[in-house]
């Protein structure tokens, strides 16, 4: 009997796992349709389109991460407030896109310790904000850190290698050290 017992719980504890894991799988497919979704936010601002409604999309996005909505599903979590960040961004609105810039690079530290490309794309954003808000010493850092992970992460040449080469160059523009930033480009 108590062998029936143990094969009832057994089997109750794998069909939950199955459930949280299949729930962890639908908010990262969600997470990453929506982050591509958003992506497409830079090109219409740039074109002068009216960004109210997204602004207000943005709004209710980040209240509902903000409200721990997401808190089950981190990488889903992450990726949002990355995309997120960086919409708001694109909008001007600087203080929004830090502050979910930074829990998103928090975020990313927190679940992958060393080398990851999630905290390396998380950081890198993360500089680009920062530099564009003027915080540059902190914006280089971290646009450092970013570069020198992805380099040791990726093979030479990579196009990502390429991306947080950028960023820095901007950042030592920014900041007026073109003799800096001229190898760098």
């Amino acid at each position: 009997a108590s062998f029936v017992v143990l094969g009832a719980g057994l089997g109750v504890t794998v069909v939950q796992r199955a459930h949280a894991e299949m729930a962890r799988v639908e908010s990262d497919l969600i997470a990453a349709f929506m982050s591509d979704t958003l992506k497409g936010a830079g090109p219409s601002v740039a074109r002068g389109r009216d960004t109210t409604m997204l602004r207000e999309m943005m709004n209710e996005a980040s209240e509902r991460i903000d409200r721990g909505e997401l808190r089950h599903a981190p990488s889903a979590e992450q990726r949002l407030r990355r995309t997120i960040g960086m919409t708001y961004f694109d909008l001007d609105a600087y203080g929004d896109a830090l502050r979910m810039l930074e829990e998103g690079a928090r975020l990313a530290r927190e679940r992958h310790a060393g080398d990851h490309m999630e905290v390396a794309e998380s950081e890198g954003d993360l500089a680009v904000v920062l530099g564009g808000c003027g915080e540059y010493e902190r914006a280089e850092a971290l646009a450092r850190r970013a570069l020198e992970m992805k380099t040791r992460l990726l093979p030479a040449g990579h196009p990502e290698v390429a991306v947080s080469l950028n960023n820095l160059v901007d950042i030592c523009r920014l900041r007026g050290s073109f003799e800096e930033a001229e190898p760098l480009a």
